[in-house]
C-alpha cells in the first residue's frame, strides 16, 4: 500500500486520544479510545473566526456596493411623488439593500463573538497550560 492511497476509515479519523482511568480500589483499570474526527479539525474555533471574519468583510463590501447603487437608482424628482402615491414601484435594488446590509450586519455580529471566543479559549488554554506562581516547580 502506498502513501497516497489512504483508507477510508483513515481519512474520516484525524487522530485517536485514549483516556485511561484507576478505579477507588485499584484494582480496576478501564481504558477508552475517542477518535476525533475531520469536522472537529474543520470546525475548530480558529479556523471559524478566520472563515467568518472573511465572509463578514466580503458582505460588508457586497453591501456598501449596493448601497451606493441604490442611492444612484432611487427615483428623482417627479418619479420620487409617483413612488410616494403608490403610484409607480421602487426598483427591486432599493427593496433588497436593507436586506444585503442586514446579512452583512448578522455576519459582522458572528465574526465578532466567534473572534472574541477564539480570543477566550487561546488564553484560558495558555493559563491552564502555564503553572501558577504560588505553586512549586519541581527544578532538581
Amino acid at each position: 500500500m502506498s502513501d497516497s492511497t489512504v483508507s477510508e476509515k483513515e481519512e474520516q479519523t484525524v487522530s485517536t486520544v485514549s483516556l485511561s482511568s484507576v478505579s477507588v480500589d485499584g484494582t480496576r483499570m478501564s481504558v477508552s479510545t475517542v477518535e476525533v474526527s475531520r469536522w472537529s479539525a474543520t470546525f475548530h474555533h480558529k479556523n471559524l473566526a478566520r472563515s467568518m471574519g472573511a465572509i463578514a468583510s466580503l458582505a460588508g463590501a457586497v453591501s456598501v456596493l449596493f448601497g451606493v447603487l441604490a442611492t444612484h437608482m432611487a427615483p428623482h424628482g417627479w418619479s420620487k411623488v409617483k413612488v410616494a402615491l403608490h403610484l409607480a414601484k421602487k426598483p427591486l435594488i432599493l427593496k433588497l439593500a436593507p436586506y444585503i446590509a442586514g446579512f452583512a450586519l448578522a455576519a459582522a455580529t458572528a465574526a465578532g463573538i466567534l473572534s472574541f471566543y477564539s480570543w477566550y479559549r487561546e488564553g484560558r488554554d495558555a493559563r491552564r497550560d502555564t503553572p501558577s506562581a504560588g505553586a512549586p516547580s519541581q527544578s532538581p
